[in-house]
């Protein structure tokens, strides 16, 4: 399966609107740091037309730290099943080579 990127955004009369970005990365997916260097470093995932960026506001708080930590430890975490996931299904593959 290749990847994409599902952009949801859901308006309602009384209602706040919401907005949801969903990204399933392929090779194609471009995933950049710009650095401190910049008057405020971000993250940026280019992925087919979508352009997402995880920016850091002007004033840097205790509590920006925190979320900072919680996006790293996701991504790791994130990277360990992938890793894992694909392990698996190329050790899957391989099987069903030697079996045909």
């Amino acid at each position: 399966m290749s990847g994409y990127t599902h952009v949801t955004i859901d308006m309602r009369p009384d209602r706040q609107a919401h907005v949801q970005v969903s990204v399933y990365p392929q090779q194609g997916a471009v995933v950049q740091y710009y650095p401190g260097e910049q008057a405020s470093p971000f993250l940026a995932i280019d992925h087919g037309d979508a352009h997402v960026w995880f920016g850091l506001p002007k004033e840097i708080t205790g509590g920006t730290v925190a979320a900072v930590r919680e996006l790293a430890a996701a991504a790791g975490a994130l990277l360990a099943d992938c890793e894992r996931l694909y392990a698996a299904q190329s050790k899957d593959k391989a099987g069903q080579v030697e079996a045909a």
